[in-house]
């Protein structure tokens, strides 16, 4: 006789994804005219004519979704929610935001990217992008506007930012980070995977900013507790950092200069999340 399932087997796994534009899938629908909104709804520094940025984003085929699929490839039930938005910073997750961080506490697995915001809006990056494309309503204008000026702007990505800023960037993400990770394991039964970030451009000076923010993250993971993982992969994941390099040019959206992952990219980072999860959390 077989027995009953239980409550705790026939409840599905409950995975909610937190972080930046990576995990929200930003750039893969290309950039769309419309509302001044983000993909998370919140108001965007765009003077009119407005773009609609929420269409740029494609939650549906950024790593979360593509995470949850493999989360649920062994027949497991998966109730998934991608709660992350293109440009959080961690100031924003924790005081704006934090309605997605308390709906994440409640999850079984919480994937997590975040920081990289923490500098670029402190070194002003984002506003000097919001001011280029603004006014611009034609979406292959658009792209081509992206184009020509990231080719300056992410040859070095922090090139143009002063040392200060870029401290200012990281002790921000420093501040935040552990107490996101606190909020996330407080009182809570969420397993909480990290991940640190790559080398867009392949700069050596942007090289040496994302090693200084990575070990935040890393040390920030290794403070949280049992239940917060590093997920160290997708660096390795992502080589050579070059948009030239045909391996590169297959697992980055070129038209926004290999800043963006896309479909093979995201694919990619899934499968680092899935091992990682997979190893703690094995019956996954």
């Amino acid at each position: 006789m077989c027995a009953a399932p239980t409550e705790a087997s026939s409840r599905p796994l409950v995975y909610v994804a937190l972080g930046d534009s990576i995990a929200r899938g930003w750039g893969m629908n290309g950039p769309v005219p419309g509302v001044k909104q983000d993909s998370c709804g919140n108001v965007l520094p765009l003077p009119a004519p407005p773009l609609d940025l929420s269409r740029w984003d494609s939650p549906a085929r950024a790593y979360p979704e593509r995470l949850a699929r493999l989360l649920g490839s062994n027949g497991a039930r998966v109730a998934f929610d991608n709660r992350a938005c293109s440009g959080e910073t961690t100031e924003e997750l924790l005081g704006r935001d934090s309605p997605r961080l308390d709906e994440a506490r409640a999850a079984d697995v919480v994937t997590l990217d975040i920081g990289a915001d923490d500098i670029l809006w402190s070194c002003g990056i984002w506003k000097a992008a919001w001011r280029f494309i603004a006014g611009v309503a034609n979406p292959v204008e658009v792209t081509g506007l992206i184009s020509r000026e990231a080719r300056g702007l992410h040859t070095q990505l922090f090139g143009a930012c002063s040392s200060a800023k870029v401290s200012a960037g990281i002790a921000s993400a420093a501040r935040g980070l552990p107490r996101i990770l606190h909020a996330l394991t407080s009182h809570t039964k969420a397993t909480v995977f990290v991940a640190t970030y790559y080398n867009s451009t392949g700069a050596a000076a942007d090289g040496a900013v994302v090693r200084r923010l990575n070990r935040v993250i890393e040390q920030a993971v290794a403070a949280a507790g049992p239940r917060v993982h590093l997920v160290s992969g997708l660096a390795r994941a992502f080589v050579p950092h070059d948009c030239r390099a045909p391996q590169t040019r297959s697992w980055m959206l070129v038209w926004d200069i290999c800043l963006h992952p896309n479909d093979a990219g995201q694919q990619a980072i899934a499968r680092v999340f899935d091992e990682q999860i997979k190893r703690f959390r094995p019956g996954q």
